[in-house]
């Protein structure tokens, strides 16, 4: 009876310790995965906001852009009144006058332009830049994954 018992206590504890084993490895298990899943969940929250931003400033660039388009046709109709006028005048000196004040008008325009040109480049650069950044943070997430998976 004692040998029946002694391997029925064995046999329990091998149970039992088989038993806490499974679950020793189910939590490694799930603690592994979670800590893969979280590097995607960051990822993709970092992406979310990305596109939340680049949504913003999309709508501040085209309310820029038509407020600029206005101002813009708003002069061009200034200019070409203007030279309808211009047919009226007989005196060389005020031709000349009104056509430096064309010229300057135009260059104005010109140069609001150009600004506008050089803006978009800069925030070209930025979009290259951050572009960049986020390949150089997605090897690294990449990399951290690997980490955690071995």
């Amino acid at each position: 009876i004692n040998a029946e018992y002694g391997a029925d206590k064995d046999s329990g504890k091998s149970f039992k310790q088989i038993n806490m084993s499974s679950q020793r490895i189910e939590k490694l298990r799930y603690d592994g995965t979670e800590l893969v899943t979280n590097v995607g969940v960051a990822a993709m929250a970092r992406e979310d906001a990305r596109k939340v931003e680049e949504e913003k400033t999309n709508k501040e660039r085209r309310e820029k852009l038509e407020a600029e388009v206005k101002a813009s046709m708003e002069r061009f109709e200034e200019i070409t009144k203007r030279w309808d006028t211009a047919h009226s005048l007989k005196v060389p000196q005020a031709l000349d006058d009104m056509m430096t004040n064309q010229r300057e008008l135009i260059n104005s325009m010109i140069a609001e332009k150009e600004k506008i040109i050089q803006a978009f480049q800069l925030e070209l650069k930025a979009k290259d830049d951050q572009y960049v950044k986020d390949l150089k943070k997605q090897a690294e997430d990449i990399d951290l994954i690997i980490e955690r998976m071995n």
